[in-house]
C-alpha cells in the first residue's frame, strides 16, 4: 500500500479529498502531508453554511497549515489550499471547512484531542511543553470548547445545590462556585464571595432551564453573605450548614485555645512543641508515638485537652443515624460547653463555638434530613489547590473557570471523548 493511499484512510478522507504529496523536513522535524480536494469534490455536493444551498467553485484561499498528531518523534502538519464556494442562491463566496479542523483554526480535531485529553491531568504548562504549542493558544482552544458545550448543559431538575468560595490567588481574592450536588458537578462559577454572586448565579440558571425558587436544599458555610443571598433568592430552600465547615470551626477554636495556652505557659509550650497538628487528627489516625505524645499531655489536665476532646465528642454527634438524637445530641453538647468553658477563660474560642452552632442550629440539624453534604465541593476544591501549586496559580480567573467546567460539570465535549471513540 503507498504511503499517501495509508495516510488518506488513516485521517478518514472519504471521497471529497486526497493526499497529493509527503514531504519531511529533518532540520525543523517536521513532516507535511499535503491535501487538497479530489476531482468529484464539487459533484458529491457542497453546502452554504449559512443558508444550505447549493455551492459551485470560486478558486482556492491560501494554503494553511493545521497542527496534527506527531508520527513517531516527528512533529506533523497537515497543508491546503482550502477551496472557495460561491452560493447559488445568495451569491456570496466563502471558504470551505476543512473536515480534519478543530474548533482552532491552526489544530486538528485529533490534536484537539490530545491535548484535552492531558489538559485534564496535567497543568496547561506542562502540556504546552510536551506537544510543543505555546499555553495560551491552548488555553483558547479550551475555552472554545467549554463556551460552545456549555449552553447545551441542562440544569432543569437541580434539587441540591452546594455552594462554596474558592481562592483563587494571595490575597483576599476569592471566587464563588456553585454545584448540583446530586449529579456532583460544577454548574456555576464567578469572582467574589458576596450576595451579588447568588443574583448572577440565578440569571445564569435561567438560561439553561433551571429556577433558585425550585431549589430544595442549599449546602453552605455560615458566612453572613451566603446566608443573606439564599433567604433573599431561594427563600423555600432548606438551608444546610455542612459538617465540614462546622468540624474546621472546632478545628480552628482547638488551635486558638492551643495557642492561648501555650503562649502564656512557657513549660506547657515546650511540652506541646510541634503538636499543632496532632489535635487536629482523629485519634485512628495518629500513630503509636503521636498518641503517647497526646495522652502524656492529657495527664496535665491542659485546657487543649479539654477543647480537643470536646471536638472529638462534637465528631460523635454526627455519627448519630437518628435526627432525633442528633439534635439531642447537638443541644446537650451545646449546653457541655458553655458550663465548662466558663470556668475556663483558655476555653473562650470554644465557647464561641458553641454560641455559633446554636445560632446556626437549624441548618446544622438539617444535615440529616436527607444526608445533604458538601463532601464533593470540598474534595473539589483539595484538587483545584493542588492543581493551581503545581501550576504555580492559574494567570486570569476565566482560565481557572474554564478548568473547572471542563474537569468538573461533565460538558459534552465530543472532541474530549475522540480517543474512546477511536
Amino acid at each position: 500500500m503507498e504511503l499517501k493511499t495509508l495516510f488518506h484512510q488513516l485521517l478518514g478522507l472519504g471521497e471529497s479529498w486526497e493526499v497529493v504529496s509527503l514531504a519531511v523536513d529533518r532540520s525543523s522535524g517536521t513532516v507535511e502531508i499535503h491535501i487538497q480536494e479530489s476531482s468529484r469534490f464539487w459533484e458529491l455536493g457542497v453546502k452554504c453554511a449559512e443558508s444550505g444551498d447549493t455551492m459551485v467553485p470560486y478558486g482556492h484561499g491560501a494554503q494553511r497549515r493545521w497542527r496534527h498528531l506527531n508520527i513517531f518523534e516527528y512533529r506533523c502538519e497537515i497543508v491546503c489550499a482550502l477551496p472557495r464556494g460561491r452560493c447559488m442562491s445568495s451569491g456570496k463566496v466563502s471558504t470551505v471547512r476543512a473536515p480534519w479542523e478543530g474548533l482552532s483554526k491552526s489544530f486538528t480535531v485529533a490534536f484537539e484531542s490530545f491535548c484535552l485529553f492531558l489538559a485534564k491531568e496535567m497543568p496547561m504548562a506542562q502540556v504546552s511543553a510536551c506537544v510543543g504549542e505555546h499555553h495560551t493558544k491552548l488555553w483558547r482552544t479550551l475555552k472554545r470548547h467549554v463556551v460552545k458545550a456549555r449552553p447545551n448543559k441542562s440544569m432543569a431538575d437541580l434539587r441540591v445545590l452546594g455552594c462554596d468560595e474558592m481562592s483563587i490567588r494571595k490575597g483576599h481574592n476569592y471566587a464563588t462556585v456553585f454545584a448540583d450536588l446530586e449529579k456532583r458537578e460544577v454548574i456555576f462559577a464567578t469572582e467574589g464571595k458576596d450576595q451579588k454572586t447568588w443574583k448572577v448565579f440565578g440569571e445564569d440558571l435561567a438560561k439553561h432551564g433551571g429556577d433558585l425558587k425550585r431549589i430544595e436544599y442549599a449546602s453552605m458555610d455560615m458566612s453572613g453573605a451566603y446566608k443573606a443571598a439564599a433567604k433573599e433568592y431561594a427563600p423555600q430552600a432548606i438551608k444546610v450548614f455542612d459538617k465540614f465547615h462546622v468540624i474546621k470551626l472546632a478545628n480552628d477554636a482547638l488551635d486558638q485555645v492551643r495557642r492561648t495556652e501555650c503562649r502564656n505557659h512557657p513549660f506547657y509550650r515546650h511540652q506541646m512543641k510541634n503538636t499543632r497538628y496532632h489535635w487536629l487528627k482523629n485519634p485512628q489516625k495518629l500513630d503509636e508515638q503521636q498518641q503517647q505524645k497526646l495522652d502524656a499531655i492529657a495527664k496535665m489536665n491542659l485546657s487543649t485537652s479539654k477543647a480537643y476532646q470536646m471536638k472529638l465528642n462534637l465528631q460523635d454527634v454526627y455519627r448519630m443515624e437518628d435526627h432525633l438524637r442528633a439534635h439531642r445530641g447537638m443541644r446537650a453538647w451545646i449546653r457541655w460547653v458553655r458550663q465548662i468553658a466558663a470556668k475556663d477563660v483558655y476555653l473562650k474560642p470554644m465557647q464561641r463555638l458553641a454560641a455559633t452552632i446554636a445560632e446556626h442550629l437549624d441548618g446544622i440539624l438539617a444535615h440529616w434530613q436527607d444526608k445533604v453534604t458538601n463532601a464533593f465541593m470540598e474534595g473539589l476544591m483539595s484538587v483545584f489547590s493542588a492543581t493551581k501549586r503545581k501550576a504555580r496559580g492559574y494567570r486570569t480567573f476565566a482560565n481557572l473557570r474554564a478548568m473547572l467546567y471542563f474537569t468538573a460539570s461533565n460538558l459534552d465535549i465530543p472532541c474530549a471523548a475522540y480517543f474512546n471513540a477511536k
